[in-house]
């Protein structure tokens, strides 16, 4: 599966009670009225049977619930961060009033079947992103124009996502494109990537060395209701969608909904990413596990990890939502006719939010226990999780089960039914004697590190956790980094999770020739070993003269420099302590 980076060409734990208590709330009705001068309430606080009237400037200091909801009189009416606003039925504000959703505040409507009239505000902070960084929006109003939400993006750098032909081939291929956005607006359920501002104040930004959030404000009325929208069936199958309503969604509930549409060994994919082209695009969200991606430089750190402890420590995994303004991937089920997804308000929910732009969710289960691999090298990062669970199994499970999207210098994933790459992967209760295959994509020759990044269950209780090398014979215990050379490709065999110290080989491994790295860099030979220890290193030109030796080496890297050879094929002997290997290089 390939990346989406082109810039031109989350078991159901939703019980069937909880939509009951949203549905039969629907049929409530306004049984009586209060209206807010600007002071007091004339007949208590609004409640969801009571009509509230806000003919006054108000400001929200806790959580308020109306029947309906009517801004009348000029009033301005303010919801501050963490408070959220509760109506059964409609929301009215006249033209000449104000209703505004300060970023974190939420607006949660339960009646599918109410029409809102009038326009109200909702404000949504970005990430802290760099001048050339871009966000996958989703608008929580309705006829918000595109370019009047971000004006100071440059006018080519508003893209959708879609599928195209090629005329000539007739091939398939998902890209992303400009879209004029002066005459575009936003359309809802439907995500758009949208480039920063190309100029601010704040000192350092236009240089690209300093973040800065992004204040979005969409203007309009509020989106209500069932929203759906179409789903691609080309190509890999893949839509880019968003949350369409002022308030976060349960993705539990998301995935309930869309049981039928949404293909059952895909995660929701979430665009996070600087402009580094070895930096994957894309963090991967499904009921058990949050993976990210990374991106390091002169500007510090920017990626995923931002979000990492939200979803995996100070939350309850039953709250993680989606919040609004936030788009994000899904993937189309394999031969469903017509797809259509599904957004609806028992997804919606009130102040579950953080300073953070997205959350997610998942069902409760009774035995979990979670481990989160990072593998790093050549400026790349790849993060990829196994999940143990008493509800999961070893097939591809709905919701749970994350394919990956190769993207960035390095690709790090497990497989299931031997050839489906992972990101995520659920697997029935742990046992120690599980073993789990691994593989991996390296866009370049070089030294890479396999590390523990997380764990939980389980493995917070002392359960070990091994690296095997099946290349070098290796079993590691990644209490220790794991430090290995490889070569560019894909490797589907090399590497297996496995939990038995008792699995520990008392064989003495045999130097193979993959074991050892051979490789032209800044004028010198590169040798690695991987970890058989050099001895010597001789090298030799085509007519078997010596052009170079070096013993005692007693090192598992060395570079061969000053080498006084024209451009020819070399012949590289390395001795180690497993073996010898001759290789060749053109110098």
């Amino acid at each position: 599966m390939k990346a989406f980076y082109s810039l031109t060409n989350l078991k159901n734990a939703m019980t069937v009670a909880l939509f009951t208590v949203f549905s039969t709330a629907v049929n409530a009705q306004c049984t009586a009225e209060t209206v807010w001068n600007g002071n007091a309430w004339s007949n208590g606080v609004p409640a969801l049977n009571v009509r509230a009237v806000i003919s006054g400037n108000y400001t929200a200091s806790a959580n308020l619930s109306a029947c309906s909801l009517s801004v009348t009189n000029g009033a301005q009416v303010i919801l501050n961060a963490g408070t959220t606003l509760t109506v059964q039925n409609n929301i009215n504000v006249s033209s000449n009033s104000q209703l505004t959703i300060n970023n974190n505040a939420s607006l949660v409507q339960i009646n599918d079947g109410a029409v809102n009239t009038g326009n109200v505000t909702v404000k949504r902070n970005s990430s802290q992103l760099f001048r050339l960084d871009y966000t996958l929006w989703s608008s929580p109003v309705a006829a918000q124009n595109i370019l009047a939400f971000s004006p100071q993006t440059s006018t080519n750098r508003f893209y959708e996502y879609r599928y195209a032909v090629e005329a000539n081939t007739g091939a398939v291929s998902g890209q992303y494109f400009n879209i004029n956005a002066a005459t575009t607006n936003f359309t809802a359920g439907n995500a758009y990537l949208i480039r920063m501002p190309n100029a601010d104040v704040t000192p350092g930004y236009n240089a690209g060395t300093t973040a800065l959030t992004f204040e979005g404000v969409f203007t309009g009325t509020p989106n209500n209701g069932v929203i759906t929208k179409e789903l691609s069936t080309q190509g890999e199958r893949y839509t880019s969608v968003g949350n369409p309503y002022a308030s976060p969604i349960n993705i539990n509930d998301f995935y309930t909904a869309n049981t039928n549409v949404l293909d059952a060994g895909a995660a929701l994919y979430f665009w996070r990413k600087k402009s580094d082209t070895n930096a994957g695009s894309y963090v991967a969200i499904t009921r058990d596990a949050y993976v990210y991606n990374h991106v390091e430089g002169s500007n510090g750190q920017f990626g995923g990890e931002q979000w990492d402890e939200l979803f995996n420590v100070n939350t309850s995994e039953e709250n993680w939502v989606i919040n609004a303004g936030q788009g994000f991937f899904v993937r189309t089920a394999q031969n469903v006719a017509n797809p259509v997804l599904m957004f609806n308000n028992a997804m919606r929910r009130g102040d579950v939010h953080n300073n953070q732009f997205f959350r997610t969710a998942q069902p409760a289960d009774a035995q979990k226990s979670r481990l989160w691999l990072n593998l790093a090298g050549n400026n790349g990062f790849s993060q990829t999780a196994i999940v143990y669970s008493n509800t999961a199994t070893l097939g591809i499970d709905y919701g749970r089960d994350g394919m990956q999207i190769t993207s960035g210098a390095v690709s790090f994933y497990s497989l299931a039914q031997q050839t489906t790459q992972l990101t995520i992967q659920a697997r029935p209760e742990f046992t120690a004697n599980d073993v789990v295959p691994m593989g991996y994509v390296a866009d370049a020759t070089g030294t890479y590190t396999i590390s523990v990044h997380r764990a939980d269950g389980v493995f917070e209780n002392g359960q070990e956790i091994f690296i095997k090398d099946n290349q070098t014979g290796v079993i590691h215990n990644l209490a220790t980094d794991y430090t290995f050379t490889t070569a560019m490709g894909t490797f589907n065999n090399r590497f297996e999770v496995m939990y038995r110290s008792a699995a520990l080989s008392s064989n003495t491994p045999v130097l193979t020739t993959d074991e050892v790295m051979v490789y032209k860099k800044d004028g010198a030979i590169n040798i690695a070993t991987g970890t058989a220890q050099m001895t010597d290193v001789l090298v030799f030109d085509m007519n078997g003269r010596m052009v170079y030796s070096r013993n005692n080496v007693n090192a598992l890297e060395m570079s061969v420099t000053g080498l006084n050879a024209a451009q020819e094929v070399l012949i590289v002997q390395i001795n180690t302590v497993k073996g010898k290997v001759n290789k060749k290089i053109v110098f």
